[in-house]
């Protein structure tokens, strides 16, 4: 079973710098948004409050390598790849693609997000429950256009 999921964006004006070229830290935001979509996706929640806790995911380790840069308006596919899971965590891969028209697509950028489960207050790492270990172990992946 595949645990790949892509999605395809544009690259905003508010996303460039004044040469039109996508500014570094929207490939942490666009990681984000591609987990976001997975989990939607699955039918698991980002945030969720049970019995006076929140529960949710925060991340505890994040990078990205850049190889070409991306300009205003290039549509980029963003592939999220579920490396592992365990007890307590998730990391997901991405590779970030300029899509050219009658063309191959480029690699740009490959990033790295790790996760945990956690609950709050206090910030408590959590034990994934068994029906969201599930639903990322035995995925139901396709692709999204955002």
């Amino acid at each position: 079973m595949s645990r790949v999921f892509t999605t395809i964006r544009q690259v905003e004006f508010s996303e460039t710098d004044m040469a039109g070229i996508a500014h570094f830290s929207n490939y942490f935001k666009w990681m984000e948004a591609t987990e976001h979509l997975f989990l939607q996706q699955q039918q698991i929640p980002l945030i969720e409050v049970q019995n006076s806790k929140t529960y949710a995911w925060p991340r505890i380790n994040v990078s990205c390598n850049y190889k070409a840069p991306l300009f205003l308006q290039d549509k980029v596919e963003i592939e999220l790849v579920l490396e592992s899971i365990s007890k307590h965590k998730v990391t997901y891969s991405f590779k970030f693609y300029r899509l050219i028209p009658n063309s191959e697509k480029i690699h740009v950028a490959t990033g790295e997000m790790t996760t945990v489960f956690a609950s709050t207050p206090p910030l408590t790492r959590a034990p994934i429950p068994e029906a969201i270990q599930k639903k990322l172990n035995y995925p139901e992946m396709t692709s999204c256009n955002s």
